[in-house]
């Protein structure tokens, strides 16, 4: 979701600047990949569509950096190889905990283990505001 709504508008932003028809298609299929993950269709589908907006996007700093050759513009080119770096099978399950961890004082459960309160109150932490003042 991150690339097709980021690279949608960087490169959106690119392509303006740029000034090339060819420029808008990297941000037309990015967002179509990010709308894709929305509306549930195939992850493969969504995953190449956004890998083919963000090679459009490598290709906007390509001609940005032919007219403009400086560290910022090879900082900002470099970023966009970043999402075509990585391989779809990284991301599949990058949000799934296969074994539990304890950071700091915390030990966050795996596998949808929730844990239950200790000692369950029926009345609220605190009370509402009144609305009058005091």
């Amino acid at each position: 979701m991150v690339s097709g709504f980021l690279g949608t508008l960087i490169s959106l932003e690119r392509a303006v600047a740029l000034g090339r028809p060819w420029a808008y298609a990297a941000p037309l299929l990015t967002g179509l990949g990010g709308v894709g993950l929305i509306v549930g269709a195939p992850l493969i589908a969504a995953q190449w569509l956004i890998l083919a907006g963000s090679l459009g996007l490598v290709a906007i700093f390509a001609a940005i950096i032919r007219r403009h050759p400086a560290l910022y513009t090879f900082t900002m080119g470099g970023g966009s190889l970043e999402p075509i770096s990585k391989s779809f099978e990284e991301h599949r399950d990058a949000g799934e905990l296969h074994k539990s961890e304890k950071i700091g004082r915390v030990v966050l459960p795996a596998n949808e283990e929730s844990a239950f309160p200790l000692e369950p109150g029926k009345e609220p932490f605190h009370e509402p505001a009144a609305l009058v003042p005091a």
